[in-house]
C-alpha cells in the first residue's frame, strides 16, 4: 500500500494495493569435513599419546591420514527465484485509464472550505491532488504520481487507478449529502462506509478526506 501521507483514493475505497512478494530461494548448507554436502561436519576426539615412551625401541602408532579427494564444494543451484505478483486484474469495472499523470504536492496552508452542490453524472479525471499541511507544516512534491479516471453513475462510483505501471479498478457506493459525501467500498471487497466533504459544480468535482495524520487531502477532477 501507499504512504499513510495519502490517501489518493475515493474516500479511501479506491486505495491501489501494491502487493509483494519477498524475494528467496532455497539454499544449501555448507559441507562437513569428509561429508556430503548439506551434511555436518563429524568431531573425532584427539588420538591418545602412546602408552611407549619415545625413543624406547618402539615405534608410536601414527595418525591415520586422510584418504581421498578433497571434498568438493556442492554446485547445486537454488530451486526457486525471486518473484513479483502481477498486478491484479481489473475485475471490478471496464473504465479506461484516460487520465494524465498527476504529482502530488503538499502546502503549509489550511484546506478551503467545501461547498457540495449537485454532482452531474459522467467520468472525470484526476487533474491535481494536494495536501493541507497547516500553518508552518511542509511544503513541497510527493514522491508518488499516478493516475486515476472515475465514473460516477447515480449512487455508485468506478474507478481506475495506476501507479508505477500496476492498477486496480474498484467500485463503491456514492450517496451525498450536504457538503458530505459518504462511500462504500463493493468491490474487489466489501468496506466499512467512509465519509469526507466534497464540492461540485457541472465542469468539476473536488473530494476532501482526512488522511492518517489528521492532514486534509484535496482530490480535483475534471471531466
Amino acid at each position: 500500500m501507499l504512504p499513510s501521507s495519502l490517501h489518493w483514493s475515493l474516500a479511501g475505497s479506491f486505495a491501489l494495493s501494491l502487493a509483494v512478494v519477498a524475494c528467496g530461494g532455497s539454499t544449501v548448507d555448507p559441507p562437513g569435513s569428509g561429508t556430503g554436502p548439506g551434511t555436518a561436519a563429524t568431531s573425532t576426539s584427539p588420538t591418545s599419546p602412546p602408552a611407549t615412551p619415545p625413543n624406547s625401541g618402539t615405534p608410536s602408532t601414527p595418525t591415520a591420514s586422510p584418504t581421498g579427494s578433497p571434498t568438493t564444494a556442492p554446485t547445486t543451484t537454488p530451486t526457486s527465484m525471486p518473484t513479483m505478483t502481477p498486478p491484479q486484474p481489473n475485475v471490478c469495472n471496464a473504465l479506461v485509464n484516460a487520465a494524465s499523470e498527476v504529482t502530488g504536492m503538499q502546502v503549509a496552508t489550511e484546506a478551503p472550505a467545501a461547498v457540495g452542490g449537485a454532482v452531474i453524472d459522467g467520468t472525470y479525471h484526476l487533474t491535481d491532488l494536494t495536501i493541507y499541511t497547516g500553518a508552518g507544516g511542509q511544503a513541497g512534491a510527493l514522491p508518488i504520481q499516478l493516475k486515476q479516471t472515475i465514473a460516477i453513475h447515480g449512487t455508485t462510483a468506478d474507478a481506475i487507478t495506476e501507479v508505477s505501471g500496476m492498477s486496480q479498478a474498484q467500485s463503491t457506493t456514492f450517496i451525498t449529502s450536504g457538503t458530505t459525501a459518504t462511500t462504500a467500498g463493493t468491490c474487489p471487497k466489501v468496506e466499512a462506509p467512509q465519509t469526507g466533504e466534497y464540492s461540485a459544480t457541472p465542469t468539476s468535482l473536488v473530494l476532501f478526506l482526512v488522511n492518517g495524520q489528521g492532514k486534509t487531502v484535496r482530490y480535483t477532477y475534471a471531466p
